[in-house]
């Protein structure tokens, strides 16, 4: 299959082997630059639940990197088909470990600005989202940026955090 693939001696096809080889070596398929107003300590977070099939499924993504090209991601069940709001466990898990990913990308440096997208969340919800996940990640940010006297770290000023909530199915209609 391979070898009738590279004797098409496509041009894309060539590109895209070289695409996947740099990928696979850590190298950035894109980059993303930014002005001033977002800083390069900034972490990107990207939340959903999907309700397809036999059970509802997380992903979660965070970007470590300066570009927004490195990331963690993580997906997993959630406990009840159906259910919206992540549970405390899982979602502490996920920030802890993108965190986690980011410091060590980054010699130890913590983001200064993270942003959640959250995506999927009807206007019943959207409380609960607040109450609850973003619960969560301020109990991490305040693990994670609080010093440690074991390991010597010093603590650091938490990072400034924007939630962004996506409406689910938003319908409107218009009469005459």
């Amino acid at each position: 299959m391979a070898n009738r693939t590279i004797v098409k001696d496509n041009d894309r096809i060539f590109l895209n082997i070289i695409r996947q080889m740099n990928a696979k070596f850590g190298g950035d398929l894109w980059r993303m630059s930014f002005g001033d107003e977002i800083s390069q300590q900034t972490m990107l977070v990207g939340i959903d639940v999907c309700h397809k099939g036999k059970q509802s499924t997380i992903g979660f993504c965070a970007t470590y990197d300066a570009n927004m090209c490195k990331y963690y991601a993580q997906a997993s069940s959630q406990p009840v088909k159906g259910q919206e709001i992540i549970s405390s466990t899982i979602l502490s898990d996920y920030f802890t470990r993108s965190f986690q990913a980011y410091r060590e990308f980054n010699n130890g440096v913590l983001p200064r600005h993270v942003f959640i997208y959250r995506d999927g969340v009807g206007d019943s919800m959207r409380k609960q989202v607040i109450d609850q996940e973003l619960e969560q990640l301020n109990r991490i940010v305040q693990m994670e940026y609080g010093g440690d006297s074991e390991s010597g770290r010093q603590a650091e000023d938490p990072p400034d955090i924007t939630l962004i909530i996506v409406n689910k199915r938003v319908r409107q209609r218009f009469f005459q």
